[in-house]
């Protein structure tokens, strides 16, 4: 079950530069729609563009998830559901 969140650094890095490529291929995308817009949206679209610059290169500095990291309640609450947290709570009682 926890093998669903924690990823070695050669499973992460994989999924780090897919998501690299998605937001690649969206500038691409982005940049051909924005080429038919009205000069009065370029501002707009100029600063998402910096945007997705930032989170391209953010993207970069990412870690995964570590197994410490699910001892904090928050963690476990914003990405476990009911019945993984039970079982992660379980698994802390009888030290498993």
């Amino acid at each position: 079950m926890l093998l669903k969140y924690i990823k070695t650094k050669e499973e992460f890095q994989v999924i780090k530069d897919e998501m690299d490529q998605k937001v690649v291929d969206f500038m691409k995308s982005y940049d051909t729609f924005t080429r038919l817009t009205s000069p009065k949206n370029w501002r707009t679209s100029g600063h998402h563009f910096s945007e997705l610059r930032k989170l391209k290169d953010e993207i970069k500095e990412f870690e995964p998830l570590k197994l410490k990291d699910l001892d904090n309640e928050h963690v476990r609450d914003s990405i476990m559901t009911d019945e993984e947290k039970e079982i992660y709570k379980n698994s802390k009682k009888f030290n498993i």
